[in-house]
């Protein structure tokens, strides 16, 4: 599996956590219960997309497991990269993705 395809996968399966596990959803939907919180929910999956793209370099250049990325400048660069298509492959899967119904409070 490349990076790109981990990064991807991840990015999409954190999507369908936030929209579907019913705790997690009640808490990531009430983060944006008011124009002004909706900043929070962002917030929170940029930095979930981070991670992950964090977590990419730290099993290549920290823990030595697989070279996903390279530990250098042009690695720092495809780290890059990868949270990039990370963003783009979230957004996309929360827009196509069915809305689930929040449980009444």
């Amino acid at each position: 599996m490349t990076s790109e395809q981990l990064v991807a996968a991840a990015a999409l399966l954190l999507a369908l956590l936030f929209e579907y596990v019913p705790g997690l959803q009640r808490w990531y939907d009430g983060l944006g219960e008011d124009a002004d919180n909706k900043t929070y929910k962002r917030l929170v999956m940029l930095a979930c997309l981070a991670a992950v793209a964090g977590g990419a370099y730290v099993l290549s250049c920290v823990l030595m497991v697989e070279q996903l990325v390279t530990c250098d400048a042009a690695g720092v660069w495809g780290l890059v990269r990868l949270f990039v298509a990370a963003v783009v492959v979230n957004q996309s899967a929360y827009l196509i993705a069915p809305r689930r119904k929040s449980p009444q409070r």
